[in-house]
C-alpha cells in the first residue's frame, strides 16, 4: 500500500514537479532565519582596508541527518527505467536545495563553532558574525592582521537536532 503510494507521487512529481499544484520543498517549513542579513554581512565587509572571502565547502552536505530522522528524506530511483520497481534511498546528509536547509545548517555551524569559544574566541566571530549561511565575508585593518587568523578547519561534524 505504501509502495503504491510512493509510486503514485513520483508519477505526479514527474508530469510537473507537483502533486496536487503543491511541491514538497514548498511544504516544508523554513525554519527561523538566524542567520546575519546580508547587507550586515555585506557592510562590515567594507569597514576595513583589507577584505576577506571564503566559503564553506559543500555545507549542506557536511551536516548528518540522525538515522531515525533519515526516514523523511526518503526518495525512489529507477534509474532511467520507469517499468522497474524503484529502489528506495533515504539522504544521510542535508538536501540542497531544500526550503529548510539554510537554517538547519546554520543551527549546525553555529553549535559546532561554539565549542571553541575559549580556544579560538576570533574565529568563532567569524562564524558567527561573519557569514551569509555558507559564505565568509570579514575585513581587516591591515594585510598583516587578516595573516594573524589563517584559514583553518573548525567545521566537526554534528547531528541535525541533536540538541532540541
Amino acid at each position: 500500500m505504501a509502495y503504491k503510494r510512493l509510486v503514485n507521487v513520483e508519477k505526479k512529481m514527474k508530469r510537473n514537479a507537483k502533486a496536487g499544484g503543491t511541491s514538497l520543498n514548498s511544504t516544508l517549513d523554513k525554519g527561523p532565519q538566524h542567520f546575519e542579513p546580508l547587507p550586515a554581512v555585506l557592510f562590515h565587509f567594507r569597514e576595513g582596508a583589507v577584505g576577506v572571502c571564503g566559503d564553506i565547502r559543500e555545507i549542506f552536505h557536511q551536516a548528518l541527518i540522525r538515522p531515525e530522522d533519515r526516514c523523511s528524506q526518503r526518495y525512489l530511483w529507477r534509474d532511467g527505467n520507469d517499468e522497474s520497481d524503484p529502489d528506495f534511498y533515504e539522504m544521510n546528509v542535508m538536501t540542497f536545495g531544500a526550503a529548510c536547509s539554510p537554517s538547519a545548517a546554520h543551527y549546525v555551524k553555529t553549535v559546532n563553532a561554539k565549542q571553541f569559544e575559549h580556544s579560538d574566541p576570533r574565529a568563532v566571530k567569524a562564524i558567527i558574525d561573519c557569514h551569509y549561511v555558507d559564505d565568509y565575508v570579514d575585513s581587516f585593518a591591515t594585510e598583516s592582521y587578516a595573516s594573524l587568523y589563517p584559514v583553518r578547519p573548525l567545521w566537526r561534524q554534528h547531528w541535525v537536532h541533536q540538541d532540541t
